[in-house]
């Protein structure tokens, strides 16, 4: 649970673990899963996930639905070994059940209906994030390892720094 409670902490929210950490590899797998939604919401308007994500992800979803269906979508989340990993599949899994929605709309209309989303179809989400993680399970991987990888490496980089000075 420790990975939990760094995100209600400030002073991670730019560490690995922290929330903008999350945001970032949001990102990375929009960026690599739906391309349409990625350009239409990010690069087009550069702009983050940060305005419409930040809450799935700090609050696990539990203002966008009714208590039955958040305790299920709790279930899945909490037996992953990486909690995140399921909150991420979850995240794409909403984006892509909007995309002809997110497509048509303009940036901020679409961030707004996003920020204030209330979910009455959650198992028809979770099932579209099961397909999601079938279909892109590999890159999602390769994501997740690299970023892993290269966030290791800049810490200890920072480290080896401060012990040189």
């Amino acid at each position: 649970m420790d990975d939990i409670k760094k995100m209600f902490q400030q002073k991670n929210d730019s560490l690995r673990g922290g929330i903008l950490d999350k945001i970032v590899l949001l990102q990375l797998m929009m960026s690599k899963i739906d391309k349409d939604i990625f350009n239409k919401l990010l690069k087009k308007n550069r702009q983050d996930a940060f305005h419409f994500a930040i809450k799935w992800i700090n609050l696990f979803f539990s203002q966008q639905m009714i208590m039955p269906d958040l305790l299920r979508l709790w279930d899945i989340i909490f037996c992953e070994e990486d909690r995140y990993y399921f909150v991420f599949l979850f995240s794409l899994a909403i984006l892509e059940y909007k995309k002809k929605e997110i497509l048509k709309k303009d940036y901020y209309e679409i961030v707004e209906n996003l920020q204030n989303i209330n979910l009455t179809n959650v198992e028809e989400i979770i099932n579209l994030a099961f397909n999601i993680k079938k279909t892109h399970h590999q890159e999602i991987k390769e994501i997740l390892y690299y970023y892993n990888d290269k966030k290791e490496k800049k810490e200890k980089k920072k480290t080896d720094r401060k012990s040189v000075v």
